[in-house]
């Protein structure tokens, strides 16, 4: 059984043969705190990741709320994936319902897993917003894409510098690459900025077809 109840007596005399009894309860608790949680993944682009931290119930013992901690574990971030993780550590003794990460680094990946302990130091672990899911991931990515000199491939007369002449359409394009996060989308504008439109992305450029820019 994982509880069970008990009540003890003492009973003590005195030298004139008075007695009185008391009596105490005792309770087993093998069970640790459950329904907490850790969350806030995804990427970051400033080097900071705030957590947010539940520590769950007990029903036995209570929640020894004193007794928490925040392990993380780090790897290399590369073309929108993490690299080999490495051992845990102790990130924060005792952090409250909140805490933030600021010893992160750009490029990396960390792993987050929070624990706490009841009263009778029973321990549970989360590791993230449900107990069936694996670590929360959170990756780290502070610089902008690397974009090359807009060009355009398709369509121009003539060309001198970065200035073309054209006629009817054209179509544009610049290579663009993030060695981190990767290339989420893209846009372009024909009109110094005033307005932006949506534009492709083939894994080296980033491209916008069959355009009518406005004229002199």
């Amino acid at each position: 059984f994982d509880i069970f109840d008990s009540i003890a007596y003492v009973s003590c005399y005195d030298n004139a043969g008075i007695s009185n009894v008391a009596n105490f309860i005792v309770d087993r608790d093998i069970s640790p705190p459950s329904g907490g949680s850790i969350s806030n993944a995804g990427y970051h682009s400033a080097l900071s990741v705030p957590l947010t931290l539940s520590t769950g119930t007990d029903i036995e013992s209570g929640v020894n709320t004193t007794s928490d901690f925040i392990d993380r574990q780090e790897a290399i971030l590369s073309g929108g994936s993490c690299g080999a993780f490495g051992s845990w550590s102790t990130l924060a003794s005792d952090p409250g319902a909140s805490y933030t990460d600021t010893s992160v680094l750009h490029g990396k990946c960390y792993n987050y897993r929070y624990s706490i302990r009841d009263n009778v130091y029973n321990l549970a672990t989360y590791t993230s917003p449900s107990p069936s899911e694996s670590p929360i991931t959170a990756k780290i990515d502070t610089t902008p894409p690397a974009v090359g000199q807009a060009e355009i491939y398709s369509g121009a007369l003539y060309q001198s510098g970065v200035n073309y002449w054209y006629k009817g359409t054209v179509s544009i394009r610049a290579v663009a690459s993030d060695g981190e996060s990767l290339i989420l989308s893209c846009q372009y504008t024909l009109n110094g900025g005033s307005s932006w439109s949506s534009a492709t992305y083939d894994g080296t450029y980033c491209k916008g077809d069959n355009l009518t820019p406005v004229g002199n």
